[in-house]
């Protein structure tokens, strides 16, 4: 009787170590859809973001974006406006793919995230993005890690990278 009472205390014990270890998955298992869910909803509010900035672009940015290009010193407040939300989208959209690696999302398709150079080549390889970029970060706009990255990527675009890629498409 002891022999079978010792064997239901054996099996009642083990039992436990299993419901116990899991109620721990569980536990483990919730506090990652809560962190992919918080993901999700920074990744939709950066989409959000990108999809007003865009907005204000109007039918045809590209003659203004040209203009910032080789004659900042002409554009008008409209024109800067437009700029600045084009410059602004393009850093928004990485900063959603950016938080996405951080938050564990593409973990196994990238594991230290890095904007390529041709991103900052083309975006930020020329005076007047240079310029836009340093006024952004001194007003706050980018923190943090994210920050450091821009950072990396922007300072080492040079400063006529821009207009070199367009002169390598004629």
């Amino acid at each position: 009787m002891s022999e079978k009472l010792g064997l239901v205390n054996s099996l009642q014990i083990a039992s436990n170590i299993a419901v116990f270890s899991g109620l721990i998955v569980v536990g483990f298992q919730m506090s990652q859809d809560r962190q992919l869910s918080q993901a999700q909803l920074i990744s939709d509010g950066r989409i959000s973001w990108v999809e007003r900035e865009v907005s204000l672009l109007g039918e045809n940015p590209t003659p203004v974006v040209a203009k910032s290009i080789s004659q900042p010193e002409n554009l008008s407040e409209s024109e800067s406006l437009i700029i600045h939300s084009y410059l602004l989208a393009a850093i928004v959209h990485e900063q959603r793919q950016y938080d996405l690696v951080a938050n564990g999302v593409y973990e196994d398709l990238f594991s230290n995230y890095q904007l390529p150079a041709y991103w900052a080549n083309r975006y930020f390889g020329n005076p007047f993005a240079k310029k836009w970029f340093e006024s952004t970060k001194s007003e706050g706009y980018w923190f943090g890690e994210f920050e450091r990255v821009l950072v990396a990527a922007i300072e080492q675009a040079p400063e006529d990278a821009t207009l070199n890629f367009l002169d390598s498409l004629k």
